[in-house]
């Protein structure tokens, strides 16, 4: 028995246990213990875990199931636990779009999860969302928008940098004083 069944533990151990293969890259592993838990909520699944199935579709490159789960979840927004998870989800749901070679939505979910994130301060978001949008201007051939993006990225990605550096400093100076 898999070791959440076997000592009676419930959905949201179930779930982290999957998603702790799908960060180790056992997706087969991951897709038993959530289709499990599919199996036992039915319709009922939670926004995370229908989340957590979207992403595994989309590490298996299955971009269209990836599609439908980001779309059904984004069809509920106003029961997202919070609005990382709500970027997160819009920005993957872009990168599906992307690998299907239909840019025109990738944009669209990018450039919403591009507004979110800037309203909500999720700078690091931002700075990736700011990246992704160039390189689909890019791909579609419009070098202008896509270097006020390139710019734009790049001015966040020194600010980064620049507090990654200050924190290695901090860290040092107190580790010797």
């Amino acid at each position: 028995l898999p070791y959440g069944e076997k000592f009676g533990y419930g959905p949201l151990f179930q779930e982290n246990i999957g998603n702790i293969y799908v960060q180790e890259g056992a997706l087969d592993s991951a897709a038993i213990f959530y289709q499990k838990l599919v199996d036992v909520m039915g319709d009922n699944i939670s926004i995370n875990l229908r989340h957590n199935l979207a992403v595994l579709a989309q590490e298996r490159k299955e971009y269209k199931k990836a599609i439908k789960l980001y779309r059904d979840n984004l069809s509920r927004r106003n029961e997202f636990p919070s609005i990382d998870l709500l970027v997160s989800s819009l920005n993957n749901l872009a990168f599906a779009y992307k690998m299907n070679d239909r840019y025109a939505q990738a944009l669209s979910f990018y450039l919403e999860a591009l507004d979110i994130a800037k309203k909500e301060g999720l700078q690091n978001r931002e700075r990736l969302l700011n990246q992704q949008i160039a390189l689909i201007y890019e791909q579609l051939g419009n070098a202008e928008k896509a270097l006020i993006y390139y710019k734009e990225f790049s001015r966040l990605d020194s600010i980064e940098y620049d507090v990654q550096i200050a924190q290695s400093m901090n860290e040092l100076q107190v580790k010797y004083e």
